[in-house]
């Protein structure tokens, strides 16, 4: 079966830069990647890594992903979404603005919005590319995450 999502290009950063927003496929948020997340991250928080803990003591009912994990995940939503060019060397740049407005119960589905706001050229080649980014909960009422994303990007796809 053929993606419905089009394939991006640098090409089609420039100018008339696609408008309405990509959305990826749904993706579990087990918790089994919440406990490696906190592992790597050295963080034992029971609130994401025990279970029995949180379900205990959490005033969210249960274990949670972590806000950073859900951060993390923005780039691999976003290649599904379709929103990084397929031919384009990126490199993370920051955010202007991130809210992590509602929490992730282990064993959700999320899937990521995305939406080009802006491109810039940049004076060294390439262009800075402002992407509006949201995380859902699959049934939930409120976003998980919104931030502003930056990145920079240019034509030369890695080999």
């Amino acid at each position: 079966m053929t993606d419905p999502r089009p394939e991006l290009h640098f090409a089609d950063l420039i100018g008339d830069w696609p408008r309405e927003p990509r959305l990826s496929d749904w993706m579990l948020v087990p918790q089994e990647d919440i406990n490696d997340f906190g592992r790597v991250t050295r963080d034992p928080d029971p609130n994401h890594v025990d279970p029995a803990w949180a379900r205990a003591h959490s005033r969210f009912g249960g274990p949670i992903a972590f806000g950073f994990q859900t951060l993390a995940l923005l780039t691999c939503l976003a290649k599904s979404a379709r929103v990084i060019p397929i031919d384009a060397d990126l490199v993370n740049y920051g955010f202007d603005r991130v809210r992590f407005t509602s929490p992730i119960p282990a064993g959700a589905q999320i899937r990521g919005r995305f939406t080009i706001k802006g491109v810039q050229c940049r004076s060294k080649g390439g262009v800075r590319v402002h992407i509006a980014a949201e995380v859902e909960v699959l049934g939930a009422d409120k976003l998980a995450l919104a931030a502003d994303w930056l990145a920079l990007m240019d034509g030369a796809a890695p080999s």
